[in-house]
């Protein structure tokens, strides 16, 4: 890390305040240790409150006696690097919310709550190449069998959440195999998944259980007879395309995959009855916080000016929910969102329900 003469650490905390916070660095640690986007746990109030390193500064506002120091550094690097600072700061100041409460969102659960950003885990690999003649012996041992095959087949070993994924109770097995001499468990380090690199054009894909409901919730839509579409970027706007089943995709703008379909099928925002909007953030009123591009808000301008436009509804996670989304006029409101594990109203629908 490069030397530096400031003494300040300028933190930003999950609060609904736009503002970062000084303090000084813990007793016996230099600032040359720290660096911008690592997490820090420090003394707010009567509690203390996990944070992230914005800034190092040479002086502050707040009197010397009243600064307090960092309790404690909870990264040996940065959780995250300069262009995704840059880009969540970006993202605070365009939509003019608390920057800590945007950090905080950015970072997976497990990180907002001061878990370790690597951590130890047991793996289990081959210790040795088993001779033909004792691999016969585990024909009366097919768990065994079994078990010995996976773990050649993985030279880099399988962790505990593989091997509690396996149909059968490993443990006996796995035993077994260790005192044979032939399978050992090191120890190594693994890293808590974050954001991707700023700049990378791979799309995002669902999970296992998001790709069921979508699935589950397409079919449905189909048996009643609707036409199911995706987004296909127009310029600055967004048309829609027709796909099923049997529709091949393509690799478009973003990297999105697309239908591979024929442009005098696309049909236009004003022809939907229902749009399913995806978003990075949200409130108690619905108001939605995107990804900046503004294609939804410049595709669905027109429903502020017709007296049935199609439903908007925003789908999240609960996690995704914040204190507050901030709301600019040309801001498209959603009708409702709708989460794992409640249902938002839109103002528009609370009015209806009053």
């Amino acid at each position: 890390m490069k030397q530096t003469s400031a003494s300040i650490l300028q933190v930003a905390l999950a609060v609904p305040l736009r503002k970062v916070f000084d303090y000084l660095a813990p007793q016996g640690v230099s600032l040359d240790q720290v660096e911008p986007g690592m997490r820090v746990q420090v003394p707010f109030g009567r509690s203390r409150k996990v944070g992230v390193v914005v800034a190092l500064a040479t002086s502050s506002d707040v009197p010397a006696n009243k600064l307090k120091a960092i309790h404690s550094i909870l990264d040996a690097q940065a959780c995250l690097d300069k262009e995704q600072l840059k880009l969540l700061n970006w993202a605070a100041d365009y939509y003019q919310h608390p920057i800590g409460e945007v950090l905080s969102a950015a970072l997976p659960r497990k990180l907002r709550d001061g878990v370790p950003l690597s951590a130890d885990e047991t793996v289990w690999r081959c210790a040795t190449t088993a001779p033909a003649e004792a691999l016969a012996e585990l024909k009366r041992a097919p768990r065994q069998a079994e078990l010995w095959q996976l773990l050649s087949d993985c030279p880099d070993g399988m962790d505990q959440n593989q091997l509690g994924q396996l149909e059968f109770d490993a443990r006996a097995a796995l035993r077994a195999l260790k005192e044979r001499g032939w399978i050992e468990a090191i120890t190594r380090k693994t890293r808590t998944t974050l954001l991707p690199s700023v700049g990378t054009e791979q799309a995002h894909t669902l999970n296992d259980e998001q790709q069921i409901a979508v699935d589950a919730l397409l079919e449905h839509a189909r048996k009643q007879g609707a036409i199911t579409v995706l987004p296909v970027l127009n310029g600055e706007t967004l048309l829609f395309a027709p796909f099923d089943d049997q529709t091949a995709m393509i690799k478009k703008r973003f990297g999105l995959l697309e239908p591979d379909v024929r442009e005098e099928h696309y049909l236009k925002p004003e022809e939907l009855d229902c749009i399913l909007v995806p978003l990075v953030a949200f409130d108690d009123h619905a108001n939605r916080m995107g990804m900046g591009g503004g294609f939804y808000d410049k595709s669905f301008a027109f429903t502020r000016d017709v007296s049935n436009p199609p439903s908007l509804i925003g789908v999240a996670h609960e996690l995704q929910k914040t204190a507050s989304v901030f709301h600019e006029w040309w801001d498209v409101p959603l009708d409702k969102v709708v989460t794992d594990a409640a249902v938002y109203l839109g103002a528009s629908h609370r009015k209806n329900a009053e």
